[in-house]
């Protein structure tokens, strides 16, 4: 798959190119449990974490044509979505309950964030700027349990869900959002 003249162009081994679209094009799988895995990942450009790997996603992929490049977007269920999250964000060994807590705040934050970058194509960064986000290979089996425990759960404010800022790491320190990024919250 490669970007040719600002359109998706999908080749063969041998380069016979299968399919042009300038349209985004979407690859799924008839069996739910199938996966994508993509090789030599680039993740966190211009982050101290950044770097490249090969990453395994479950869900469609969706490759969207843009002047930048090609972006890849990974459409699968909040759920989902949440076994790597989770995982990513927190020590999947510290006790179920602080686990089942962190499902349902980054349940709520990934709702209360849906559609935030839908003018590229997509609703969330797989970064630390929306929250950690790897694919299958960050899953662990307490992280699953701990989402699917707390499947649905969500934190409401004022009739919609709340965006429940977290961080993998506050070294001991926490900070309302007026003085971290400008804008007041009803909670501190």
């Amino acid at each position: 798959v490669r970007l040719e003249d600002g359109q998706v162009e999908v080749a063969d081994p041998e380069g016979n190119v299968l399919l042009r679209s300038a349209a985004p094009v979407r690859l799924t799988y008839d069996d739910p449990a199938d996966t994508t895995i993509l090789f030599d990942m680039q993740f966190g450009h211009g982050s101290f974490w950044a770097g490249s790997e090969d990453r395994m996603y479950r869900g469609a992929i969706e490759l969207v044509p843009r002047p930048e490049g090609l972006t890849v977007v990974n459409l699968l269920s909040v759920e989902e979505y949440l076994y790597s999250v989770l995982p990513s964000e927190m020590p999947s060994h510290w006790p179920q309950a602080a686990l089942q807590a962190q499902a349902v705040a980054a349940r709520s934050y990934t709702l209360a964030n849906l559609g935030r970058y839908a003018s590229r194509g997509f609703d969330l960064l797989g970064s630390v700027s929306s929250a950690a986000y790897r694919g299958m290979g960050a899953e662990t089996p307490s992280a699953r349990g701990a989402v699917d425990a707390t499947r649905g759960l969500v934190l409401w404010e004022e009739g919609k869900p709340l965006s429940a800022f977290y961080s993998a790491n506050s070294g001991g320190h926490t900070e309302t959002t007026q003085t971290a990024w400008g804008f007041p919250s009803t909670l501190p």
